[in-house]
């Protein structure tokens, strides 16, 4: 096959690497049914975006919802999607600017013609973009959660209401609550309608995050074994089951599927004629090398390694993509016990704005110092955990309480390699 373009190399790269996999041609089909009061011409689109927002596919979505929108100016319920995409509701909470670009798209749809149901979609949406503090966003997060619950005890048998009422209590789920009240009470919900729409892809997708936990992953195996099939033209769908399968040890499980979703996401980097690489296709080379490495493929790792090198550029620059160019390399040595290789890596690439992610450049100080106690290096362990403890301390405030608990535990590691190595 003949690939144009700036990533056509690495997409070969990764699909002679790939399980089998087919790049969905650009338009796609829809399981889903999703009845808004727009004009009928746009109806099988819309189906064909909601498909895609239960998969977290946004920058598709964005555009897909932009073209009805433009296509249907009176579409209410395409201007609810283009603001589902800025939301995205279990990543990172949006930005001041994002933030008010939500609010702009949805002051429009006052007053526009639309049925209950979806005036209960807009209100809902409405009420997380009513502010545009971040500090706010686990306030406006709860107050979606309500407006949701409240539609979906309207729309009981409205299987869409229903998975993304179950997404918001995921979204709103308190990570430090160990009896999982949020997760279940979302997974009752999704298997309930899972027994009359077993291959609806978000009912499937938001099972996996249900039980995305060490204790709960087998919950999810049945859910995992067939989502990807049940969305075949999304990277996240390829990537998502390998959640589970690495909680569970199921590692050539999850280097297929992570092969998989590498290959589709560089296909979709060329398709859309993205600025930089999928980030989804990065998200899925950190769980790539991890699985490599868990199962001793070494060899492997330092290909997949190889390969991120030449990804300088990605689309867009978020948390997933700075944990991967942190974290993949820091698995490599850190794994196989290189301690001198660890001491010496280098924060790459260059041009990646690090400022913006601490929480990310801890990972990285934090492999070099474990590598430096480790080797006998105990001045540089020394500055590496001084590095770390300034980095805890600019922490900004919008940054989230998971990963703040993670530098501290950076430090606290360290530290403890460093008293150990000096006796």
């Amino acid at each position: 096959m003949k690939v144009p373009g700036k990533f056509g190399l690495l997409l070969l790269s990764f699909a002679l690497t790939a399980q089998p996999f087919t790049a969905p041609a650009a338009g796609g089909t829809s399981p889903i049914d999703f009845p808004v009061s727009c004009d009928p011409s746009v109806q099988a689109r819309f189906n064909h975006a909601v498909t895609m927002l239960h998969s977290f596919e946004y920058p598709e979505t964005s555009k897909l919802f932009a073209g009805i929108l433009a296509d249907d100016p009176d579409c209410a319920m395409a201007r609810w999607g283009v603001a589902m995409s800025i939301w995205h509701q279990i990543w990172a909470p949006p930005s001041v600017a994002e933030l008010e670009e939500g609010a702009r798209v949805l002051a429009a749809a006052t007053g526009m013609e639309m049925n209950p149901r979806e005036a209960g979609y807009i209100e809902a949406i409405k009420s997380f973009f009513s502010d545009t503090d971040p500090l706010t966003h686990g306030e406006r997060a709860r107050a979606y959660q309500q407006r949701m619950q409240a539609l979906h005890e309207e729309n009981r048998d409205d299987p869409d209401v229903a998975a993304f009422y179950a997404l918001s209590l995921l979204a709103t789920a308190d990570p430090t609550d160990k009896s999982y009240a949020h997760q279940y009470h979302a997974a009752g919900i999704l298997n309930w309608i899972r027994e009359t729409r077993p291959r609806h892809p978000g009912v499937l997708h938001y099972i996996i995050h249900s039980y995305d936990y060490p204790g709960l992953a087998h919950l999810a195996l049945s859910a995992a074994t067939v989502y990807a099939e049940a969305a075949p033209e999304s990277a996240h769908a390829q990537h998502m089951p390998s959640h589970i399968f690495t909680r569970l040890g199921l590692w050539d499980r999850s280097i297929a599927s992570n092969h998989d979703s590498t290959a589709s996401a560089a296909a979709y980097t060329e398709r859309a004629q993205l600025p930089g690489h999928y980030d989804e296709g990065l998200h899925s080379i950190d769980y790539l090398v991890y699985a490599m490495l868990q199962s001793g493929r070494d060899q492997q790792a330092l290909s997949v390694l190889e390969r991120l090198k030449h990804i300088d550029k990605a689309h867009v620059d978020n948390f997933k993509v700075a944990y991967t160019y942190a974290a993949s390399p820091a698995r490599y040595a850190l794994e196989r016990r290189q301690w001198r290789e660890a001491a010496e890596l280098t924060l790459t690439p260059a041009t990646f704005p690090w400022d913006r992610f601490d929480w990310a450049r801890s990972i990285h100080h934090f492999a070099r110092g474990i590598g430096a106690a480790r080797s006998g290096q105990l001045d540089l362990a020394n500055r590496e955990l001084e590095t770390i403890h300034e980095l805890k301390r600019n922490l900004s405030e919008a940054t989230l309480p998971y990963w703040r608990e993670e530098v501290s535990v950076h430090a606290d590691a360290l530290a403890a390699w460093i008293a150990h190595a000096q006796g």
